[in-house]
């Protein structure tokens, strides 16, 4: 049995930590490095224009702020977090919930075409895992009823179609730099699109809300150094594992907090005033040095997803994602789901292997979204079974192979 290794690991090194918090004093709100970074995503993703974010959210917030017109009805995911559905209503939009399909986690043509009405004023598609939803057979659903499509990949950076990356087959498309994410500027995100008219809108805006406070970003920045050091292998093996293993087989909720996120799901109505503020100059530089390295590691992944795959493959229990050699599915983690997910996790936990649930629920289910409620089962039964098995640049192969085998032991 090989040694525990952490269920992830942020995408950060010294290069991250330097510039930024040498860049805290002048020159942290320098709008030069900004601009310099929507040009290289504008290159790097083939958009015409790119504007930064504090937050992906904020993007999707205001895309369809300038989108909707008296069309007020947003078809998405209920697979998602709370705030995305608040970011909808925020907006002035109404959600309407597009249930998905089970092995690709996203919503299809087939989910969201007999929702259409007289009022749906846009399609909100999420590419969840890494993997792209069928773009082409959505933007000629979109086309036919003249409706405006809006992509989030937040979860999706660097996945292509034919060549062409996620978020930019619709009228916009909105991307993640939070600390999770296989890209990170420890908080921030990105809108591009090819509407000049829709961005010479919103860039004003954007521009004069205030920089992210310094505060607020250097939480951020401790929040990722406390997880970079405490998911340091020689650490993570000699102690953080077992607390968390403790934690996990004997339930103690003071300790799995510390691994849960997106806790808060109640409504928002309207934006939190924190929310309005722009990137900081330091974040840019961090993403403009990053970009270089999104190829090679989705690479990897799709590498460590192979092997699950054939590892896996014969396992009539479990529900496989769908299996891709070209980047269509980048692979953010390995998504795999098992009825008796506790179990499942418990077995794996018990047997050294770090392994977590996906967080996300079914948002449609939220009480506190009850007006918006709509029936969608395959997103209840997917929330309830989903199991992330890790796939980011640098996990053993011992330790994939562990992963299989632990879970193949559980079903023998």
């Amino acid at each position: 049995m090989q040694s525990p290794f952490p269920r992830y690991r942020l995408y950060t090194n010294l290069r991250h930590y330097t510039p930024l918090l040498s860049s805290l004093g002048k020159g942290y709100e320098a709008t030069e490095p900004l601009s310099l970074m929507e040009k290289a995503l504008c290159e790097w993703t083939g958009s015409q224009r790119a504007l930064s974010m504090p937050q992906a959210r904020i993007g999707i917030h205001l895309a369809l702020k300038n989108i909707l017109k008296n069309k007020r009805e947003v078809i998405l995911s209920p697979y998602t977090i709370a705030d995305v559905v608040n970011m909808v209503i925020s907006a002035g939009g109404r959600p309407v919930f597009a249930d998905i399909d089970k092995q690709t986690c996203n919503v299809s043509v087939k989910t969201m075409e007999p929702l259409i009405g007289h009022n749906t004023g846009a399609l909100l598609v999420t590419h969840l895992h890494g993997l792209a939803c069928d773009m082409p057979s959505i933007v000629d659903l979109a086309e036919n009823h003249d409706i405006p499509v809006l992509e989030d990949a937040a979860q999706a950076f660097g996945t292509e179609i034919n060549n062409q990356k996620v978020g930019t087959f619709g009228k916009a498309g909105i991307y993640s730099f939070g600390l999770y994410k296989n890209i990170t500027s420890f908080f921030g995100g990105a809108l591009v699109s090819n509407d000049q008219e829709l961005m010479d809108t919103i860039q004003p805006q954007i521009r004069n809300y205030p920089t992210f406070e310094r505060t607020r970003l250097l939480k951020k920045v401790t929040m990722a150094a406390i997880t970079d050091i405490s998911t340091w292998p020689p650490l993570f093996k000699s102690i953080v594992f077992w607390i968390f293993q403790f934690g996990h087989l004997k339930d103690i909720r003071m300790i799995n907090r510390f691994v849960e996120t997106e806790l808060d799901e109640s409504l928002h109505e309207q934006l939190p005033p924190y929310l309005l503020r722009k990137m900081s100059a330091p974040q840019a530089r961090i993403l403009i040095k990053s970009l270089p390295k999104v190829s090679d590691n989705a690479k990897q992944r799709i590498a460590v997803a192979h092997q699950y795959a054939e590892g896996l493959d014969g396992l009539s229990e479990l529900t496989l994602p769908p299996l891709r050699k070209d980047k269509t599915h980048t692979y953010t983690y390995y998504p795999i789901q098992y009825r008796d997910r506790t179990s499942l996790l418990r077995h794996l936990m018990a047997n050294c292997c770090d392994i977590t649930k996906q967080h996300l629920k079914n948002t449609a289910d939220i009480d506190s979204f009850s007006q918006y409620y709509r029936d969608c089962p395959v997103a209840r039964q997917v929330a309830n079974e989903t199991i992330l098995l890790p796939t980011y640049p640098g996990y053993p192969e011992q330790n994939i192979q562990q992963n299989i085998a632990s879970i193949r032991t559980f079903f023998n």
